[in-house]
């Protein structure tokens, strides 16, 4: 296996390279899913599905929409609505597997 450059000495073409390299182990180490579940779970307990549907519901009463500018309009709010926990606990999750796996 080839020397993955780190973060800090990368050209942007090493840069995509280590992201794909990166991706690539997350996925097939099972870590993605792993955290998957994670996400899902804590999004679920912290009652973000049922505000996004409820958003989601209500802006398609409005207005009638298509599914895909539904997602549109939806999608900025939903990411705002992220609690703060969950977002730090995800990026926590994800730099231990990034410093655990860049050479």
């Amino acid at each position: 296996m080839s020397t993955i450059p780190t973060p800090s000495n990368a050209t942007s073409a090493e840069a995509q390279q280590l992201e794909s390299a990166l991706r690539d182990r997350l996925v097939k180490s099972g870590e993605y899913d792993r955290l998957l579940i994670l996400l899902k779970q804590r999004l679920n307990r912290s009652g973000w599905q049922d505000q996004v549907r409820g958003i989601a519901r209500e802006q398609a009463r409005r207005e009638n929409v298509k599914l895909l500018s539904l997602v549109d309009q939806v999608e900025p709010i939903a990411l705002d609505l992220i609690p703060s926990n969950v977002k730090q606990e995800m990026e926590k999750s994800m730099a231990e597997f990034v410093k655990k796996n860049v050479e």
